[in-house]
């Protein structure tokens, strides 16, 4: 029988924290006593591996949780000075300062100090066996947890795939107004009649990302020259004026005017997080009215008019699903992503 180790024993708030905690490595902790802790836990390791000047110290954290044993991979990076913390989630960058520690945060870098007994005890291979399914990165195709129709999508994919062969691939003169119409196009092809007395630009202004980069500037809404000019000035760079429908947690879906050969322009469709649901009613909506489009990655618009695209496990972003809202008939399916051991990118 096992001996149990000191990480044995998180707490349950500690777990429910991390589970719950969704941020990004945009997050900031200025904690003393974080930070020296950390600094502390890589005093004691080597690093795991190294990318291009960043080392990464990778570490897996034991506790009860549902009755059995559960581990959770800890990742710590060190970039020159600054130092960024991923567990389950990305937690950030943790500084120097006197902001407070968080009370969870504390107590998995304490168990991680005892990283070397319990690798000792467990092995690596045991460890990754471990991996709370919660926790887990993987994916599982749509048509095992969508209602799916597999001759109906057969038939999907047969229409669209002709509608997309023989667009129309002449380029069109757009102004500031047109540009908001094929935008509203894309809306109702989503939305439905969800935003109907509402007008086409009030409802760009509201969806999409409020980083116009002068496009809402322009003088004259209804000329080609004065948007093509604009267009071609780069002046938008670094902001967002083609992402039509706005995310925090990533770029939205984009409706991107670019130059044709004949001198008009086309548009490229992209889902962003929103994925290739959102790419499909787009298309099908704008090919209807003959706008020139291209989609860059057809064929995945393909896998989802079959049910074959890859719906993340446990990622964040809205085209994936957590492991708990997956039917437990259905969990067969998953397909894990396999664990990080690190590799060496020093070259």
């Amino acid at each position: 029988m096992r001996k149990s180790t000191k990480t044995i024993g998180l707490s349950k708030k500690a777990i429910e924290w991390i589970h719950h905690y969704i941020s990004d490595m945009n997050n900031h902790y200025a904690d003393s006593a974080t930070y020296n802790l950390l600094k502390k836990i890589l005093s004691k390791y080597s690093p795991s591996d190294f990318d291009h000047g960043d080392k990464f110290y990778r570490f897996w954290v034991v506790y009860k949780r549902g009755g059995g044993l559960k581990s959770l991979p800890v990742t710590i990076q060190l970039y020159k000075e600054r130092i960024f913390l991923t567990a389950g989630r990305n937690l950030g960058e943790i500084k120097e300062g006197n902001d407070g520690s968080i009370p969870q945060m504390i107590e998995v870098l304490e168990a991680i100090l005892n990283y070397d007994k319990v690798l000792e005890e467990y092995g690596l291979c045991k460890l990754e066996s471990m991996h709370d399914k919660d926790f887990r990165h993987g994916y599982i195709h749509s048509k095992h947890i969508i209602k799916f129709d597999q001759k109906a999508g057969e038939r999907q994919l047969r229409t669209f795939k002709k509608m997309y062969e023989d667009r129309t691939k002449d380029g069109i003169q757009i102004s500031v107004n047109k540009y908001v119409e094929a935008a509203n196009i894309c809306y109702r092809s989503l939305f439905k009649n969800k935003h109907k007395d509402i007008s086409e630009m009030d409802l760009y202004l509201k969806k999409s990302d409020s980083r116009h980069g002068g496009m809402t500037e322009i003088k004259d809404y209804d000329s080609p020259v004065e948007f093509l000019k604009w267009l071609k000035s780069g002046q938008w760079g670094g902001a967002h004026p083609f992402e039509i429908i706005f995310s925090m947690m990533g770029i939205g879906v984009t409706l991107t005017p670019k130059e044709a050969k004949n001198g008009g322009v086309i548009f490229s469709i992209e889902g962003g997080i929103y994925g290739n649901n959102a790419v499909f009613y787009m298309a099908m909506a704008l090919m209807r009215v003959n706008i020139p489009i291209e989609i860059d990655s057809v064929e995945d618009v393909y896998f989802y008019i079959l049910g074959e695209e890859k719906i993340g496990i446990n990622y964040v972003s809205i085209d994936s699903i957590a492991y708990r809202d997956v039917p437990s008939n259905k969990r067969k399916y998953i397909v894990w992503d396999l664990p990080n051991r690190g590799k060496d990118k020093s070259d």
